[in-house]
């Protein structure tokens, strides 16, 4: 009997994709992840990434202060100022499928599927982001 080693298929990770991202096919955030309280921090986050200047940002803080959740937030926040929610992916990089993947194969592909444009920016959330693979040493430079 031969063993064999499951591997993931593009299905599995498109299964992934969408189960993270269910604003793409709802239209909005549901309640259960963005919650009602507003955080302060969405808030933050989304003003640095709607203003003047639209740059990286990197959200850091202990466990459980409620950066996902404001993470959520703002990309209702994005859904709820005419951004298309079809433009907005959230990775949450512990996951087993997205963890042994390299950061920029994942960047890599998004770009390529949604052809970003400074009149049609892609966002890009990524949390856990310490779990995926060379996350640290990954340069976007040449993504």
């Amino acid at each position: 009997m031969r063993n064999s080693t499951w591997k993931p298929s593009k299905e599995d990770y498109l299964a992934a994709l969408a189960d993270q991202n269910p604003w793409h096919e709802l239209g909005s955030v549901p309640s259960t992840l963005a919650y009602t309280r507003r955080r302060s921090l969405s808030d933050k986050l989304w003003r640095a990434l709607t203003g003047e200047l639209q740059r990286y940002q990197v959200v850091l803080g202990p466990r459980r202060v409620g950066k996902t959740v404001s993470i959520y937030q703002t990309i209702q926040s994005l859904v709820e100022h005419g951004i298309p929610h079809q433009r907005l992916w959230f990775m949450r990089m512990d996951h087993p499928l997205f963890q042994h993947y390299p950061l920029g194969g994942w960047v890599r592909s998004l770009v390529k599927q949604e052809k970003p444009t400074a009149e049609k920016p892609l966002y890009l959330f990524l949390d856990e982001i310490n779990y995926s693979k060379g996350w640290g040493t990954w340069d976007y430079s040449r993504s």
